[in-house]
């Protein structure tokens, strides 16, 4: 029981007011009859500059906004951006939280989401794509103050297929 209210304290927890969508994640294609990975997108890339939240520190229950400044690094103007947030329970403050997380494997401490948006980016432009989301602050008696790893992975395409670009990992801790 407890290890299920874990779990949807975190899925709760990374919920994000926006569209998710889900691409379907053909990065790259194979070529027939050999191991050699194709680059479709020659020219395409782009990097996340910095990630930056909008207060240096919050509590269990607040709301969390996100900034991330993305640059396009190739030749090619970049339409779409799917972003692919990871949030995995470092630790948690109380102590029944930190014994449940003993029970967990890092897959059922894991939880991710995706993001989708639709910002221009021309070559050599930096743009910056923001995130709102509510933490909780405790579910089931189980306070969620604690620490927190983000890993943002920024995906990029021209059209309807996404490229895999950069990511990059914060840590969040929850008062």
């Amino acid at each position: 029981m407890k290890r299920a209210v874990l779990i949807g304290i975190i899925i709760v927890l990374i919920l994000v007011v926006a569209t998710f969508t889900f691409w379907q994640m053909r990065v790259s294609e194979v070529k027939q009859g050999s191991e050699e990975i194709i680059d479709i997108y020659p020219g395409l890339s782009a990097r996340i500059v910095e990630v930056m939240l909008e207060n240096e520190s919050y509590k269990a229950g607040d709301t969390v906004v996100a900034s991330m400044i993305v640059e396009n690094t190739g030749n090619v103007t970049i339409t779409q951006e799917l972003v692919r947030v990871d949030v995995y329970v470092l630790s948690l403050k109380s102590i029944a939280g930190s014994v449940l997380l003993k029970t967990l494997s890092d897959q059922e401490k894991t939880r991710s989401t995706m993001l989708d948006y639709n910002v221009i980016i021309k070559p050599g432009e930096r743009k910056t794509l923001k995130a709102k989301f509510k933490t909780v602050e405790e579910i089931g008696g189980v306070k969620l103050a604690g620490k927190y790893r983000v890993t943002i992975t920024l995906y990029i395409s021209p059209d309807d297929i996404p490229k895999r670009a950069h990511s990059k990992v914060i840590e969040l801790e929850l008062e």
